[in-house]
């Protein structure tokens, strides 16, 4: 038996796509940890603070995605 269920072009998803899908993981990730320290933690603006730190970690590296895509060609 042979397994077809994998695609014969093994580059299916473009760098593109696996970035957002890791920035929306991240993003995932950060709702999901402000959630949690605003439901079962003391301080309520904890969550407010993962949420910046989530932000600011995500949007440093679009601009380093971006400026490195503009570096290496037009």
């Amino acid at each position: 038996m042979t397994d077809d269920r994998r695609p014969n072009n093994p580059q299916a998803m473009s760098p593109r796509t696996i970035s957002a899908l890791i920035i929306g993981g991240l993003v995932l990730w950060g709702l999901y940890i402000a959630a949690g320290v605003i439901w079962y933690g003391l301080n309520p603006l904890g969550g407010v603070v993962v949420l910046v730190c989530v932000a600011i970690f995500v949007g440093f590296w679009m601009l380093l995605l971006r400026t490195q895509k503009n570096e290496n060609g037009p």
